[in-house]
């Protein structure tokens, strides 16, 4: 079956206006969006020394969650627990 073929090249002036309005748009939503990533963690500035010393003991990690509850050695701790 032979479809008919109606393409033609498009040899009129092209309207700028649409082109600009969608150059704006994509320009304000890469503007906005940079500012409303949320970047988790927090921002901890730590010193700088060349004679520091290393660590000499053994370390772990311990993780804070927003319900006030930490996260040790896989293991779920309440806040009084863990001391120095």
């Amino acid at each position: 079956m032979k479809f008919p073929r109606n393409a033609r090249i498009f040899r009129g002036q092209l309207d700028a206006s649409p082109f600009v309005g969608v150059l704006f748009l994509v320009a304000i939503f890469l503007l906005l969006n940079s500012s409303l990533v949320f970047v988790p963690g927090v921002a901890i500035k730590l010193p700088e020394a060349a004679d520091l010393p290393g660590v000499f003991c053994p370390t772990f990690s311990v993780v804070v969650v927003s319900n006030r509850l930490f996260y040790c050695l896989i293991q779920i701790f309440k806040e009084g627990i863990l001391k120095v």
